[in-house]
């Protein structure tokens, strides 16, 4: 059906603008012989500014000597229901280029505007002409003809790499917020993060680093830590042991690393450049979790939490944040919703800080694995963690699904944990580039096992504690026994 719109609209628009029966009959013949699209909507171009120009030619339009804010006369064929004509004609021939129409208008109201005061100062010394009216739809054809055949026929092209800090430096030129993978006990990210700190470009830019592994029940502890004041190791662990995560993904060495590594960096740096640590995840307090109800009431609140900590700390104050969580915090519509964004469970923390705070987001997902390498080959070469934006790249045209699980399970959300399947045939597609704004390239390493230090495995209170929340949170067995698997190593 939609294949035939495009000539009659055609036909109907170049009855309208153009008198010449006979050029109409050949356009849309060769129209038929499988010409394309974007061949008719140059032709009718062509045609509409042929067909305005010969009516400008005709002085009997001009009588009345008036412009109008479209630059074209009273009476002349191009006015309100002709400018909405092709209007309409962009959207069903080539709906990407939506854009142009809002170009279009505002360029067509500020020529317009120029162009009656300039008329109403000359119309006392010489006539008003037809070519000077009709100036602005031919313009705006010219410039809408070629834009818009190379949005519809211009292909994506290959992904860029790029050195990552360099990368990322770049991106708070035009963002106060930066989103980084490396929330979820990845020694390579947490290795990046703090290559990022350690760097002057990143220090000259950035005052704020916001992390997942950390509950923001002791932010007033990690202020005075990251000032140099003495902070008894046990006590320090219970930042990120003691997070709305049952499990022990927080647990590894390199995220204690990480924030000793920020301490010893801040006291080299001047004041005004050193860093805050924000603790993004919700300030839940075991001590009064007793069930998995209560468990769920904080874990809720792991997007929404940190975007309202992300606008009251961050953006309001005109400063500028790294992000570190795991990148399924970062797409801007949720996959699981079938992209229905108006439950307030389908929020994520980039929608959240985008269309509620207004702030500019980068969001940078990891990816690592054979579907990146089958759309573009050459990244199998790449060295582990390079970046590339991917807006217009082969990438960023792909399907969101090709990076999340084609086979993941989508739902209705009719109420508080109120989910209904949405069947396959009604899933929804996204292209990747407006999910994320860029891909961090994590190779093809294998998943490494659980790694605790000796030091976190010879509390006694440790192991006790996090097999009672693993069985409290309702996760699989495997995980208990990868935390007694992972303190085994240690000899005590």
């Amino acid at each position: 059906m939609k294949q035939h719109r495009a000539p009659r609209l055609a036909a109907a628009l170049l009855h309208r603008f153009s008198a010449d029966q006979a050029l109409i009959g050949d356009l849309l013949e060769e129209y038929e012989r499988r010409r394309s699209r974007v061949w008719l909507w140059r032709q009718m171009a062509a045609a509409v500014a042929v067909g305005l120009t010969g009516r400008a030619r005709d002085t009997r339009l001009h009588r009345w000597k008036a412009t109008n804010l479209t630059a074209a006369p009273r009476g002349s064929a191009v006015g309100g229901l002709g400018l909405l004509a092709l209007a309409v004609l962009i959207m069903i021939v080539l709906p990407q280029a939506w854009w142009l129409l809002a170009i279009g208008a505002a360029g067509g109201i500020g020529l317009g505007t120029v162009m009656v005061i300039i008329s109403r100062r000359r119309e006392r010394r010489r006539p008003t002409g037809g070519r000077r009216h009709t100036l602005l739809p031919i313009l705006l054809l010219i410039v809408a003809w070629p834009a818009g055949s190379g949005l519809s026929s211009q292909p994506p092209v290959a992904a860029v790499k790029l050195d990552p800090i360099e990368g990322i430096a770049g991106a708070f030129r035009s963002h106060q917020v930066v989103m980084l993978p490396g929330g979820h006990g990845s020694k390579p990210f947490h290795d990046l993060l703090l290559s990022l700190a350690r760097d002057p470009r990143i220090q000259a830019v950035v005052n704020d680093i916001v992390v997942e592994f950390g509950s923001s029940r002791y932010q007033d502890l990690i202020d005075r830590f990251m000032r140099g004041d003495e902070i008894s190791d046990a006590a320090l662990r219970q930042v990120w042991q003691n997070t709305t995560i049952p499990g022990v993904t927080h647990d590894g060495p390199y995220v204690e690393e990480f924030y000793r590594t920020v301490r010893e960096i801040n006291a080299s740096l001047p004041k005004e450049q050193q860093y805050r640590v924000l603790l993004g995840d919700p300030p839940i307090d075991w001590a009064h979790i007793a069930n998995k109800r209560d468990l769920r009431k904080w874990t809720v609140l792991r997007d929404s939490y940190p975007a309202d900590l992300i606008r009251r700390e961050v953006t309001v104050r005109g400063r500028r944040a790294i992000v570190a969580y795991g990148h399924l915090h970062f797409p801007r519509k949720e996959m699981l919703s079938n992209y229905d964004m108006s439950n307030w469970q389908a929020q994520t923390m980039t929608s959240l800080l985008e269309s509620v705070a207004g702030t500019k987001v980068f969001a940078i997902w990891a990816e690592g694995g054979d579907e990146i390498v089958k759309l573009q080959p050459g990244i199998a070469s790449w060295p582990r963690l390079s970046l590339t934006r991917i807006r217009g790249t082969v990438l960023g045209a792909a399907d969101f699904t090709l990076f999340n699980g084609a086979d993941k399970d989508r739902y209705t959300i009719r109420g508080v944990d109120d989910f209904v399947k949405i069947p396959k045939d009604r899933h929804l597609p996204m292209r990747m580039e407006d999910q994320v704004d860029a891909i961090i390239w994590n190779g093809n390493a294998p998943p490494k096992p659980i790694l605790l230090s000796a030091a976190t495995c010879a509390d006694p209170a440790y192991l006790p504690m996090r097999l009672a929340r693993v069985a409290l949170g309702g996760l699989p067995q495997g995980e208990a026994d990868a935390v007694k698997r992972a303190c085994a190593v240690h000899k005590f």
